[in-house]
């Protein structure tokens, strides 16, 4: 790029004359402007630009055929309409947002573990939330950078080489302002593609999450189940046990000689009693673990509701990067316009 500027950019060197000789004719300053815009055009391409040809160089310059406050005054409005360029440049950029206090330190999202059955859901970490709060505002910082203002513009010399050596000058300084200008869209893009990854990823875990939901939903209903089965079983016991007692009392009307069978049968309804109390233990506990699946649902809701939140504020990043991305979109165009009006005025310089 610098060799394209050198080759498109004529070396003016001061000719002294002899006092007897007559006045040559002085390089008129377009001649000199067209090459510099043609520079600042070759400059902003985003290819690098090839050099002039040789013979565009070995060219004469053309004598003057205007008067020559005129060709000073149109050197003027070259480099006025390059000032203007880069202010318009600097005006379409977003503003500097409030400086922050201190870094946020990024920390490093944890993967979300399985749901073990009946087990407490993990409340959802907020180190995702803090580094993309840090991401944004260092995006902020590189638009403020990108903002600043453009810098004051000397006057413009009446000497036609100082006029031109001006120019060159804002060139360069043009040339500077693009590199860093591509260095921050760069940086940017750079991080708006690793936003995108992140929401991505949040999405998945998202999913993760309401899967495993899903699947505890089911052991839950498998549990109810075996609930019912057990309180069906429950059921035909208490069954039982009414026709042994009612066995009992018919068997403890008979005489002495079915004593025997009394009392075993006495004996049997007291195992059965054992059993039943036994069986009763086994319900209030499976009733607790009931209770204990139901809160860990009710945990579990309130889990989901958290990703939705999160999701919901991944969304509105997301709507904010994108805007931030119109802007972009919005200062590159601007910016093509001011490579348009700079090939205007070369035009309407040569």
């Amino acid at each position: 790029m610098r060799k394209a500027f050198d080759a498109n950019v004529p070396k003016l060197k001061p000719r002294l004359r002899a006092a007897g000789a007559p006045a040559a004719p002085a390089p008129e300053p377009e001649a000199v402007v067209a090459p510099a815009a043609e520079a600042v055009a070759v400059a902003e391409t985003p290819a690098a630009a090839e050099p002039v040809a040789p013979e565009a160089l070995a060219s004469p310059v053309a004598p003057a055929a205007e008067p020559r406050g005129a060709a000073v005054e149109r050197g003027r409005v070259a480099i006025h309409a390059a000032a203007e360029a880069a202010a318009q440049v600097a005006a379409v950029e977003p503003p500097a947002p409030a400086p922050v206090a201190a870094p946020v330190a990024r920390a490093a999202a944890p993967a979300v573990a399985p749901i073990a059955p009946a087990a407490e859901v993990p409340a959802a970490p907020q180190g995702d939330v803090q580094e993309r709060r840090e991401r944004l505002q260092k995006i902020k910082r590189r638009v403020a950078e990108a903002a600043k203002p453009a810098p004051r513009i000397e006057p413009v010399p009446a000497d036609p080489g100082r006029a031109a050596e001006s120019v060159l000058g804002l060139v360069k300084d043009l040339e500077v302002e693009l590199l860093r200008a591509r260095e921050r869209e760069e940086a940017l893009r750079a991080d708006l593609d690793e936003a995108r990854q992140e929401l991505a990823r949040a999405a998945g875990e998202a999913r993760g999450a309401t899967e495993r939901l899903a699947v505890a939903e089911k052991e839950l209903e498998d549990k109810r189940g075996v609930l019912s089965d057990l309180l069906g079983e429950m059921d035909a016991l208490e069954q039982e046990r009414d026709e042994s007692v009612r066995r009992a009392q018919a068997l403890s009307a008979l005489d002495e000689e079915r004593a025997r069978l009394l009392d075993d049968v006495t004996r049997r309804a007291d195992e059965e009693a054992r059993l039943r109390a036994e069986r009763e233990q086994e319900v209030e506990r499976l009733s607790e673990e009931l209770r204990a699946g139901a809160a860990d649902g009710a945990r579990l809701r309130t889990a989901v509701g958290e990703l939705a939140r999160e999701r919901d504020q991944l969304a509105a990043e997301l709507d904010r990067l994108r805007a931030e991305r119109d802007e972009l979109a919005s200062a590159k165009r601007a910016l093509e316009q001011v490579h348009a009006a700079l090939a205007q005025a070369r035009a309407r310089l040569g």
